[in-house]
């Protein structure tokens, strides 16, 4: 990766937030004239952790998206790392992605293991169920890692967990089969009921917190990509918000390389019910032009289920597969008009906590 595309990256890494319903004419406005906006796209409802979110009727959430457990809340505290590999007929089933995970424990050659590979036990709990455990001992100085596999309907869950060398594996893996049980699938979002969702997945495991790395994407527009990232757990504010962070970064890293983000829009927003701040800019890289847009709440109280940390993204343009550079798929004004529908529609689920 060059300099320019890391530093691009490590910006929107470090300002991950920041826009919804709000006038144009604020600060840092520098808009295009733009023809008249299209009208927005049919919009379908999300889960999204305790919350709800309005996103265009194609966005599915991404496989990779993930939600970490937090069981404990003193030194000793563990997570359990949750992932949906399959969320409908377009992904692998249970039994493919078990076998490629398994696959792939095989192929790596470890001399110190009794089968020369990582793959340390595979098992059928039952129909719906598959426990695979991998020796792991250079991640995190884990001695094993422990992966559940659950089919719930038309989904399948990973539950993850390390296994270090003070634990009983049985003990964690024990664990891991009850939060998978304690798993369903969600068919209806706004009617999910208690506990928190990753994509069709609504988890009620008695965790003390939740971090959520979440990612949508469109077939229809490869090159327009959402976030949503969501921690219960940060007892205050960080640094001073999505602004002051940008400000910084722009100057440490972009700045001195000669790279101008053009703000359109900039300043204070109303999101999931509280205080917050956002920004738009766009920028130029691989000969095309980007569009950013982020949001993120200011955070004036310990985070809870209830209200979490929240920061949101929209990027458009980026690489095809092809390796061709595509450029943003719509105008500032129209992507305007999407970024304040879907930051507007943030609202708490009714009955997740």
């Amino acid at each position: 990766m060059n300099p320019r595309r890391l530093a691009l990256l490590l910006l929107v890494c470090f300002a991950v937030l920041g826009l919804s319903a709000c006038d144009p004419n604020r600060q840092g406005h520098d808009m295009k004239t733009n023809a008249t906006t299209l009208p927005l796209p049919p919009m379908r409802t999300h889960c999204i952790g305790r919350l709800l979110i309005d996103l265009p009727d194609d966005f599915e959430v991404a496989p990779l998206s993930e939600v970490e457990l937090i069981y404990g809340l003193d030194e000793n505290w563990r997570k359990v790392k949750v992932m949906a590999p399959r969320i409908s007929q377009a992904q692998p089933g249970l039994e493919t992605l078990v076998a490629q995970h398994v696959t792939e424990l095989t192929s790596l050659f470890d001399a110190d293991t009794p089968s020369k590979n990582k793959l340390d036990l595979q098992r059928r709990v039952d129909a719906d169920t598959v426990l695979v455990r991998a020796h792991d001992e250079v991640a995190m100085q884990g001695y094993f890692k422990s992966i559940v596999f659950a089919r719930k309907e038309q989904a399948v869950g990973s539950f993850a967990a390390g296994v270090y060398k003070r634990d009983k594996a049985q003990d964690i893996e024990a664990k891991l089969l009850s939060i998978a049980q304690s798993t369903r699938y969600l068919a209806e979002p706004s009617k999910a009921g208690r506990g928190t969702c990753l994509g069709p997945l609504l988890i009620d495991a008695g965790q003390d917190g939740e971090w959520f790395m979440l990612s949508f994407h469109s077939p229809k527009d490869p090159v327009l990509h959402i976030g949503v990232y969501m921690h219960s757990l940060r007892a205050k504010a960080e640094d001073g918000g999505l602004l002051d962070r940008t400000d910084r970064r722009t100057a440490e890293f972009l700045r001195p390389m000669g790279i101008k983000l053009n703000f359109f829009r900039r300043g204070k927003v109303s999101m999931a019910g509280g205080p917050g701040e956002e920004q738009a800019f766009r920028y130029e890289e691989n000969g095309v032009e980007y569009l950013s847009f982020a949001a993120e709440v200011l955070q004036s109280s310990p985070a809870t289920f209830a209200v979490p940390v929240i920061n949101v993204e929209m990027k458009l343009g980026g690489q095809l597969l092809s390796g061709e550079y595509r450029g943003a798929s719509m105008s500032e004004k129209d992507a305007l008009a999407l970024w304040d529908a879907i930051i507007k529609s943030i609202r708490p689920r009714p009955g997740a906590v």
